[in-house]
């Protein structure tokens, strides 16, 4: 079972996944946290929902996309230092084969630990082992029922 320390990942949200009308739907999304000058960051109500999520915008958004892509798609601010981490972490040539789980089980790493500044760290600070990775994986390939956080929003 994943243990969160609260304090590498306050919203259980290691991707750091914007808020926006189609990300608010994920599986176990119970709010969204407000930055002042910066997009919202959804807040999950677990890391297995968080990861899940994280890992399903990887499979389905950057299939077949090189470092560069995605690089320049993911990141909102500093591309240049994006791209040269993924380059370090995932070599020139890596592409995203979103079929296959080893590579999206490296990509997710290195999206993982340059947004959560935890670098190398980042599977130990947040206590996640490969097993937990390839579950989350496996739960990525399914669509799961919109948010709570979602559905109350159309009410309001």
């Amino acid at each position: 079972d994943l243990l969160n320390s609260g304090q590498t990942m306050p919203d259980n949200n290691p991707f750091a996944v914007y808020s926006n009308i189609n990300t608010d739907k994920f599986f176990g999304v119970q709010s969204v946290r407000e930055r002042e000058g910066k997009e919202s960051l959804l807040q999950f109500d677990n890391i297995e929902n968080g990861l899940r999520a994280g890992l399903y915008v990887l499979r389905n958004q950057y299939d077949k996309y090189s470092v560069y892509d995605i690089a320049n798609k993911y990141s909102r601010t500093d591309k240049e230092g994006y791209t040269n981490y993924l380059i370090q972490k995932l070599g020139k040539t890596f592409i995203l084969d979103a079929n296959n789980n080893q590579s999206v089980k490296q990509l997710a790493i290195a999206i993982m630990g340059f947004e959560t500044g935890e670098k190398d760290n980042i599977l130990n600070s947040l206590n996640i082992t490969d097993e937990d990775l390839d579950l989350q994986i496996e739960r990525s390939k399914k669509e799961l029922a919109d948010s709570i956080y979602s559905q109350m929003k159309k009410i309001i």
